[in-house]
C-alpha cells in the first residue's frame, strides 16, 4: 500500500511541473509537434507489444551545433527501459541515433550534431505489452537569435514563372542560373535511377540564401522521392526538407566560401512527369 501511495505522489508531482505544456497527443508523424528550447512537452504512450508512439520535430539548425533532446519518463523501473524510449530521424528517414539513459533518474538523452540543416523527427516508442509511460520531452541548445521555424518557412514560389528555355541548360555541365527573387518552371520525369536538373547559385562567404522547390502532382509515396540536393566546393551543404505544405521542399543555406553553388533537383518516382518551379531567396 505505502509502494502504491509513493508511485502516486511521484505521478502527481510529474505532471504537475509539466502541466503547462500539456498537447494533444501527436500519434503520428504528420501531426508532429515542433520542439523548441526548453519547453517541456508531456504525453502518455499505453502499453502495446506491437508498440505505441507519440511524434515531435526539431528544426535542426545544421553546422554541426549540438543539440540536446531529452526524455523522462514515469514508472522508471529499469524493467521498462528496453520498451521504452525515442529514437530520431533526419533526411530520408534515416536513423541518427537513439535515446540513452544518461545519470539523470529516468531520462534519455541523444545530443544531435551533423553539418546539415533538417527538420528531424523524434519517435517515442512503448512496446512494453501492459505498462502505461508518463513522459516529458524537451530540446535545449537551438538557436536563439533566428528559429530555424523561420528559416525553413521559405517564401513561396510566386504565380508567375519563367519556363527553362529548351536549349539543353540545366544539366550538371552547364547548370542554368538561379536569379534572386524570381521563379523557374521545369518538367521533370522520375526514373527508378534518378533523373536530374540542375542550377548554380553563387555566394559570398557569409551570405545567407533559400531555395524553395513546388511540385504537382504529388501523390502519396513521394516522400523521399522528389526533392534537391545543393553541392558546395566540399560536397554537399545542404538537403531540401519537407514542409507542411503538399508538394513543397525547401533548404536554407549560409554560405562557408565565396563560390559557386549546384542545386540538384531530382525525382526517383518512375514514370512520374511532374511540373515544378524553383525559387532563390536572400
Amino acid at each position: 500500500m505505502r509502494r502504491i501511495l509513493f508511485i502516486l505522489l511521484i505521478l502527481c508531482a510529474f505532471l504537475g511541473m509539466a502541466a503547462p505544456s500539456v498537447q494533444a497527443q501527436p500519434r503520428t508523424p504528420e501531426a508532429a509537434i515542433l520542439l523548441t528550447n526548453d519547453r517541456v512537452f508531456t504525453g502518455f504512450l499505453p502499453g502495446n507489444k506491437a508498440g505505441s508512439f507519440a511524434y515531435y520535430k526539431v528544426a535542426y539548425p545544421g553546422g554541426n551545433v549540438p543539440v540536446r533532446i531529452r526524455v523522462s519518463y514515469i514508472p522508471g523501473d529499469p524493467v521498462f527501459l528496453s520498451a521504452f524510449g525515442f529514437q530520431v530521424y533526419g533526411v530520408n528517414g534515416f536513423l541518427l541515433g537513439k535515446g540513452q539513459p544518461i545519470t539523470t533518474p529516468s531520462t534519455k538523452e541523444l545530443v544531435i550534431k551533423d553539418k546539415l540543416a533538417a527538420t528531424l523527427l523524434v519517435q517515442i516508442y512503448n512496446y512494453d505489452w501492459k505498462v502505461g509511460m508518463q513522459y516529458r520531452i524537451w530540446v535545449s541548445g537551438l538557436p536563439e537569435a533566428k528559429p530555424l521555424a523561420t528559416i525553413i518557412a521559405a517564401p513561396k514560389p510566386t504565380p508567375a514563372a519563367t519556363p527553362i528555355p529548351a536549349s539543353g541548360a540545366g544539366t550538371k555541365e552547364s547548370p542554368f542560373l538561379l536569379p534572386v527573387g524570381k521563379t523557374l518552371a521545369g518538367q521533370l520525369t522520375g526514373d527508378r535511377a534518378g533523373s536530374f536538373h540542375y542550377y548554380a547559385l553563387s555566394a559570398t562567404a557569409g551570405q545567407a540564401a533559400a531555395v524553395s522547390l513546388s511540385f504537382a502532382p504529388d501523390p502519396p509515396g513521394t516522400a523521399t522521392g522528389i526533392g534537391f540536393t545543393i553541392y558546395g566546393p566540399m560536397g554537399v551543404v545542404a538537403q531540401s526538407a519537407r514542409t507542411a505544405q503538399a508538394g513543397e521542399r525547401v533548404a536554407h543555406l549560409v554560405a562557408r566560401s565565396t563560390g559557386n553553388y549546384l542545386v540538384q533537383v531530382y525525382n526517383y518516382i518512375p514514370g512520374l512527369t511532374v511540373d515544378y518551379r524553383i525559387l532563390l531567396s536572400r
